[in-house]
């Protein structure tokens, strides 16, 4: 979650003195010698205003931040609804790329999905994922996830090739 501020200015409502500041400070504590206990109660007031203003802008930032998560999360969700988790022995279709002839269906099949060729890492993209298939005539097939479709509501039997 990003604050846009940096912790040390939230917590205390002032930014971190360098050592390139002493030469000011000097100046400074000059001034605060002959300032009145009324000046130093505005002061501190203000600083007191100050850190209100900041809590509240970190309050708003923070909610924005989880408010974007948030979409992005639910989009990710929607992404994998899209891409079912397959199971052994599911009846799948295969994406062939590039028509052979005009009217030419570009998927084959049914195939029998055998496994996930590797488990998905969280940078992974389910689309991206190798499937694992069999043919007929127990051919393996490696194809992306996003070029395998279900058959619905079919299964195949035995050692996942299709019957």
């Amino acid at each position: 979650m990003h604050t846009l501020l940096s912790p040390y200015f939230v917590l205390t409502g002032r930014a971190p003195r360098l050592s390139s500041d002493n030469i000011r400070k000097k100046f400074q504590e000059v001034i605060d010698e002959h300032a009145s206990l009324e000046e130093m109660s505005a002061m501190i007031m203000d600083r007191v205003q100050l850190l209100e203003d900041v809590h509240k802008a970190v309050a708003m930032n923070i909610a924005t931040a989880q408010r974007k998560q948030q979409e992005d999360y639910t989009k990710r969700k929607e992404k994998s609804k899209r891409f079912p988790h397959l199971k052994i022995n599911n009846a799948v279709k295969m994406y062939v790329p590039g028509k052979r002839r005009a009217l030419d269906w570009n998927w084959e099949g049914p195939f029998g999905f055998k496994m996930y060729s590797r488990e998905l890492d969280a940078a992974d993209d389910e689309a991206a994922r190798l499937c694992q298939l069999l043919d007929a005539a127990v051919k393996l097939w490696k194809r992306a996830r996003r070029d395998v479709r279900v058959y619905e509501g079919e299964q195949l039997g035995g050692e996942g090739a299709p019957t």
